[in-house]
């Protein structure tokens, strides 16, 4: 992440760290760019542009910019990008639909497939996984607590806020691995979980909508999902893919285990089938 600019992110300011998230999320469009359009859309000022680039490493951005022409950085990443400003009363649902493809299209490919497979191989080898989803995440923790649940892999909520999350790490071994879920306004105990679990060499897995973060230098494992930009509607379609895809890798992983738990799971069912219907 952040491989377009030299020097050390955790030294931006919050709006420059804004800015760099939107250049690595539009890198194509660049060359087509100026100043005033990057402020618009970020939205900042356009003074604060200009001095961003000598932050990062670079005279302007015009300098910035022959750089990129010695980079494979410039890619057709979005090959949907007119749709995401072509959105209708006339066919909402259509429009919608060709958005959240835009939007599956980017995370399938910036999701580093190394960093996915690590994760899955880590979270399959656990003694526990712990998982921490606040906010609009909470939806996906459930998801991936109820699947892995299923295959007999040991997995634990922790609390959304508050010293219960403090309380929660008291639990957690340097065998274990933290799945944590990082949207835009990044909860400020993913950082008090990822300092902690830093000293316990426990890993972490970071699945975030942004591709410059302190936070994302921190944990062991990144892996980036596209939920369109600040200003947009934010879509969950592509994390809950990546959610999914994980629970399919760390069950292949497992593979003897799932289908035997499944199958417990199953009898079980069979076994108390007449109880359950009289309630």
């Amino acid at each position: 992440m952040a491989v377009l600019f030299n020097g050390d992110i955790r030294k931006l300011s919050p709006t420059q760290k804004n800015i760099a998230d939107y250049i690595e999320k539009n890198i194509d469009r660049l060359p087509y760019m100026n100043e005033k359009d990057i402020a618009f859309e970020v939205p900042t000022s356009i003074a604060s542009v200009s001095r961003f680039w000598q932050a990062v490493g670079y005279e302007n951005l015009k300098e910035f910019k022959l750089s990129l022409s010695n980079m494979e950085a410039i890619t057709p990443a979005k090959k949907m990008n007119e749709i995401f400003h072509k959105i209708s009363n006339e066919d909402l649902l259509g429009d919608m639909l060709e958005r959240t493809a835009g939007y599956l299209h980017d995370t399938s490919y910036r999701l580093d497939r190394d960093s996915f497979n690590l994760a899955a191989e880590a979270m399959s080898h656990a003694r526990k996984v712990y998982v921490f989803a606040p906010g609009p995440s909470e939806g996906l923790g459930s998801l991936l607590q109820f699947r892995l649940n299923r295959f007999g892999v040991s997995i634990q909520s922790m609390p959304k806020s508050g010293r219960e999350v403090y309380e929660a790490l008291l639990q957690i071994k340097s065998d274990d691995v933290i799945v944590m879920f990082g949207f835009h306004r990044i909860a400020t105990e993913c950082e008090d979980i990822l300092e902690y679990a830093g000293e316990l060499n426990c890993t972490t897995i970071m699945i975030t909508d942004r591709l410059v973060s302190d936070l994302n230098n921190q944990a062991s494992i990144v892996l980036y999902v596209c939920r369109g930009e600040l200003w947009e509607f934010h879509s969950m379609v592509a994390p809950t893919a990546v959610v999914e895809s994980l629970i399919i890798a760390v069950g292949l992983r497992m593979e003897k285990q799932a289908l035997s738990t499944l199958d417990t799971l199953q009898n079980l069912r069979k076994r108390f089938s007449n109880h359950s219907s009289k309630k």
